[in-house]
């Protein structure tokens, strides 16, 4: 699961996965089902596993959009939060107990690409 949690969300007990909870999370169920945690949850349309996520968050609109960025060449959309953001916010990677910890795929985090002059 990736996405936002706010500086205020309660993480001391079982993390609450809803944007109500300032929990702002998309995911893959069972190696194959995409979704995004809502309430109620929506099944993202794709017809391949993903490989690149990308993130853009505008605090100022209260939009958070997270993009297919698997092809260098065009970024696909998968799914926009919109949210009353107020205070901190921070990047969210729960990794859990992915397929029953037969995954072996490590996590990379890629810095965003600059455009050269």
């Amino acid at each position: 699961r990736l996405g936002l949690i706010k500086d205020k969300a309660g993480r001391k007990a079982k993390l609450p996965k809803s944007p109500e909870a300032g929990v702002w999370l998309i995911g893959c169920r069972e190696g194959r089902v995409y979704e995004a945690f809502t309430a109620p949850r929506v099944t993202l349309p794709l017809a391949s596993p993903l490989e690149t996520v990308g993130l853009f968050l505008d605090y100022e609109r209260g939009e958070l959009t997270f993009f297919d960025a698997g092809s260098p060449d065009e970024l696909r959309l998968l799914y926009s939060f919109q949210a009353e953001l107020q205070g901190k916010v921070y990047p969210l990677v729960d990794v859990c107990w992915h397929e029953r910890g037969t995954n072996k795929h490590p996590i990379t985090l890629l810095q965003p690409h600059t455009q050269q002059a």
